[in-house]
């Protein structure tokens, strides 16, 4: 056959192609892409299986042996892209390990004049809360970062023996992996560096109000090792304090 005649004949396939995507129900057209070798009706395992219905874009095929005995069709749509069977976070870590460091050689705590929060909805405006600002430094450049360990707030509350002796008692720890620490990452980076301003709101039996307690941070790192603040100590008051909206 001359080769215009076949390249004429090229074109019409290709026209009649076109034409029967824009009507993908026709059961002529589907034919037309089994005969051309358009369709693959394969099983799992790559194995090309008999052809028995189309409809629609969706290929309907034979069953395996196994699908037989338990009375199941499998049905592909061959215009449509698979979903992958999982999906990745972007750039292969969670969002809350973004922009993290490992090398952290000391912790820094800041508690301000006005630490004090309330939490109790009543109104009372009952003291049950502490602000403290906490910066991790990184062992690379000296500024608060971000840590990819668990962050710990350790609240003593301090008390005297008949000796006179001091005795600290753990009233509330917090602990704070990186998934839980995100959420108090500080939106805008101070002079210090990049910092976590942390609300820590402390259980009923605590009973540290109007007592004086110690506040110390710790920081243990993915690789074991422990990092802790210098403690400081306060007097809680028992009210007001600042409103927790």
């Amino acid at each position: 056959m001359p080769a215009q005649c076949q390249q004429c004949i090229s074109i019409r396939v290709a026209v009649v192609a076109v034409s029967c995507l824009a009507l993908a129900g026709s059961s002529g057209c589907m034919k037309m892409f089994q005969d051309l070798g358009w369709v693959e009706t394969v099983d799992k395992n790559g194995n090309t299986l008999p052809k028995k219905s189309i409809e629609g874009g969706t290929v309907t095929y034979g069953p395996t042996k196994a699908e037989k005995r338990g009375g199941q069709t499998k049905r592909r749509n061959i215009f449509a892209r698979e979903t992958p069977a999982t999906d990745t976070p972007s750039g292969g870590e969670p969002d809350y390990l973004a922009d993290t460091e490992s090398n952290i050689i000391r912790v820094n705590k800041i508690v301000n004049s006005s630490p004090w929060l309330s939490f109790d909805p009543d109104g009372t405006r009952k003291v049950d809360g502490i602000r403290i600002t906490v910066y991790l430094e990184s062992g690379d450049r000296p500024k608060g970062v971000f840590g990819d360990g668990i962050i710990s707030v350790q609240m003593f509350r301090l008390e005297r023996d008949k000796a006179g002796q001091e005795i600290a008692k753990l009233a509330q720890e917090w602990v704070l992996p990186p998934e839980k620490a995100y959420q108090w990452r500080a939106t805008t980076e101070s002079m210090l560096g990049k910092g976590y301003s942390l609300r820590l709101r402390w259980d009923e039996n605590a009973k540290v109000n109007g007592k004086q307690i110690a506040i110390l941070v710790k920081y243990q790192r993915p690789d074991g090792r422990m990092i802790a603040s210098t403690r400081q100590v306060l007097k809680v008051p028992t009210a007001p304090a600042v409103k927790v909206e």
